[in-house]
Parts: structure tokens; C-alpha cells; sequence
């Protein structure tokens, strides 16, 4: 079970960082975090490889460097997904 919902992560790294939350695209796609100069991708550490093609197809529809978060809530057991 999971400490905490991935939005929670998100709204939280977002707002921090001055980013724009759930930015939607043309295709109807929600970008994570949208900033200046990247699309962020949200995650749980498990699921780093699905991240990895979100954040790129991210960052092609909107012309920023793709970025992602891992979420990592027990960083010593999901260290091997970093």
C-alpha cells in the first residue's frame, strides 16, 4: 500500500517548483508538471520504464526536455529502481 496518492507528490513538487499541474495537450493527455523548460513525468519507483515513455512523449508535444520523478517511499527497498 502506498503512503501517499501520486497526486499528492505531484501538486506538492509542482507548487514548489512553480510549475502548472495536470497541463492538458491536444490529444486530450494530462503532462504531470509542466514548467518553463520541461514536461514532468510522476511516478512510483516501480514503475520507472512506463515514466520514461510518458515524459518523452511529454516533452515532444510541448517542445521541453522531458523530466521525471521518481517517488520513491521506501528509498532502501527501491533504491534498485533509481
Amino acid at each position: 500500500k502506498k503512503l501517499h496518492y501520486e497526486s499528492e507528490y505531484q501538486n506538492a513538487w509542482c507548487s514548489a517548483n512553480n510549475g502548472t499541474v495536470e497541463y492538458q495537450l491536444p490529444d486530450l493527455a494530462r503532462v504531470d508538471c509542466i514548467m518553463p523548460k520541461y514536461a514532468v513525468e510522476f511516478d512510483f519507483a516501480s514503475k520507472w520504464a512506463e515514466s520514461i515513455g510518458q515524459s518523452l512523449y511529454y516533452g515532444l508535444m510541448t517542445d521541453r526536455t522531458p523530466a521525471v520523478v521518481l517517488i520513491m517511499e521506501n528509498p532502501e527497498r527501491e533504491r534498485k529502481y533509481l
